[in-house]
């Protein structure tokens, strides 16, 4: 809970304790259907008690509470006598501690109408943080609020209360990237009768990330059902389960149950993909009937040659690559670039967007402006699944292009150009240019001075895994360090401890180069300007993730 929600709940407890107090718990309704009796329960952010009140009431004798502000704390008490001895001092997600004076970890969490109220760069470490302390198949039980409400532009209310406008799509997909499983769902008219607000009920369970999940929309796409004359489909999908895997927080979670993707986040990945198609020594056919002419016919082929003639004597794609990231480009490869992108948003809003999933009964993609629309389930598998989907859907990209070119050119042959990604060595030389001029470096790992060039520069999320050369992912360390770490994720006790080298660094680069760095900043948090702290959490959060994901070794020098 951030400061000023926090004041508001302190300054006002009296008051919100009669308003709450004067009706009954409004999800007790559920405590039934989602613990055993004879379960250990916490209630987290108990506020006034009268959840944790309904719990002992119902016969959960086993349960406690933890709120943050105390005042809030002194009128639970006082209203509900029985808390005495089961309510702590506590907060969401940093201090949990006082769970530990109940012994053995909880099987089930009460957190009703709290997670709204926490910054979103912190929601991943508060249900992180509820992960923790609940057993396996322990339950969460929590709440949230769903209609949009009439908010100021740092989302807080009349009162100054933080509200981050979580959807229940969103939360859902961060409880299932730790290891839940969402079990049920229930809607309900807001208890105290305010107009236009409604309340998400939601009940996840904590498994493991091998749950079955349906794969069946993407499979249709990338299946023999969909016809495909042209690889646009396949370009497509790829793009947004890379956007889900590496860019997760560029998109927008929208009230109708979409998620919005912006249009040149995919049109920027369809030049990495199809420029060194286009550059092969084998001519490689990317639509039907390209093969008996030996011409692409892509409706964006002129403007990428165009590019592609600019940048063969000034170093090819990595250079573009690397220039493209330093910020907007110069003379007639802007211009070069500017057209480019106008073809390419044409070509994806009037190719696939259009007629993806043209064999099943709905649409799958929607436009909205220079956004495309995807539907909330969809992009949970993208973002779950996305790294498996990327592999099957280049297999099948190698298999339509050798179909195309009449079986001329292996599978093989087509798949390690599709793999072909700008030289990292470009990346690394940027960093050790911003760096030359400093005059103490340390290994970020363990602090210890670097002599350059006796130092190699670091891929904090691995390239093999992440394959994202952004600045605030590049790091230098001791030759030794970096041979150790190979492709193991640091431990989050690691991240920590080097919280302050991370940030020295990040300044150093934002100093250098402050459009590249502020773009992709922005990128990986999802805000519009972002805090070093935000970014620090976000690169955390990608951490665990993809720890998860990959079931990936952990490391510590």
């Amino acid at each position: 809970m951030d400061d000023r929600t926090r004041r508001y709940y302190d300054l006002n407890a009296r008051e919100i304790s009669e308003r709450y107090e004067s009706i009954e718990s409004p999800i007790k309704k559920y405590f039934a259907l989602a613990f055993p009796k004879q379960a250990r329960i916490a209630d987290i952010g108990t506020g006034t008690g009268r959840d944790l009140s309904a719990l002992v009431r119902e016969g959960y004798q086993d349960s406690y509470g933890l709120e943050p502000v105390s005042s809030m704390r002194e009128q639970a008490v006082a209203r509900h006598p029985e808390l005495g001895g089961r309510l702590f001092p506590g907060d969401l997600p940093d201090d949990m501690s006082a769970l530990r004076q109940i012994g053995a970890l909880v099987d089930g969490i009460v957190c009703s109408a709290v997670l709204q109220h926490l910054p979103r760069a912190r929601l991943f470490d508060a249900i992180y943080a509820l992960k923790e302390v609940l057993c396996q198949r322990g339950r969460v039980l929590t709440s949230i609020p769903v209609a949009d409400m009439d908010l100021d532009r740092e989302s807080r209310d009349e009162a100054g209360r933080l509200f981050n406008r979580i959807t229940p799509e969103e939360l859902e997909l961060l409880f299932t990237r730790v290891g839940f499983v969402s079990i049920g769902r229930w809607n309900d008219d807001d208890a105290l009768g305010r107009q236009g607000r409604r309340w998400a009920t939601m009940l996840f369970e904590l498994r493991s990330l091998g749950e079955h999940r349906p794969l069946d929309l993407i499979a249709a796409v990338l299946g023999q059902k969909e016809r495909k004359v042209a690889t646009y489909k396949l370009a497509l999908i790829r793009a947004l389960a890379d956007i889900a895997l590496t860019r997760p927080k560029s998109v927008v979670w929208r009230a109708d149950g979409f998620v919005a993707v912006p249009v040149d986040e995919v049109a920027e990945r369809w030049i990495l993909y199809y420029w060194p198609l286009f550059e092969s020594a084998d001519f490689l056919p990317q639509m039907s009937g390209e093969w008996k002419s030996g011409a692409h016919t892509l409706r964006f082929e002129g403007e990428l040659s165009r590019l592609i003639e600019i940048y063969a004597r000034q170093g090819g794609l990595a250079s573009f690559s690397v220039q493209r990231r330093e910020g907007p480009l110069s003379g007639n490869r802007a211009l070069a670039h500017a057209e480019l992108m106008r073809k390419l948003r044409t070509a994806i809003r009037e190719g696939p967007v259009t007629h993806a999933g043209g064999s099943l009964p709905a649409r799958l993609f929607g436009m909205d402006g220079r956004y495309i629309l995807v539907a909330a389930p969809l992009w949970q598998e993208l973002s779950l699944m996305g790294s498996w989907i990327i592999d099957a859907l280049m297999l099948r990209w190698a298999n339509l292009v050798s179909e195309l070119a009449s079986g001329d050119v292996p599978p093989a042959v087509v798949l390690s150009v599709l793999m072909k990604e700008p030289d990292i060595g470009h990346e690394t030389r940027v960093v050790r240019a911003i760096l030359g001029s400093e005059p103490r470096l340390e290994c970020v790992w363990t602090g210890s001075g670097l002599e350059d060039p006796l130092y190699e520069v670091d891929h904090v999320l691995p390239h093999a895994l992440w394959h994202n050369n952004d600045l605030w992912n590049l790091m230098p360390t001791q030759s030794r360090i970096n041979s150790e770490k190979r492709a193991k994720l640091p431990t989050r006790r690691l991240l920590g401890s080097r919280r302050s080298s991370f940030l020295r660094y990040w300044e150093i680069y934002r100093t250098h180069l402050p459009a590249r760095f502020g773009a992709e900043a922005r990128a990986q948090t999802g805000e519009a300007d972002p805090t070093f702290t935000t970014l620090f959490h976000a690169l955390v959060e990608s951490v665990e993730v993809t720890a998860l994901r990959w079931g990936c070794e952990r490391w510590e020098p």
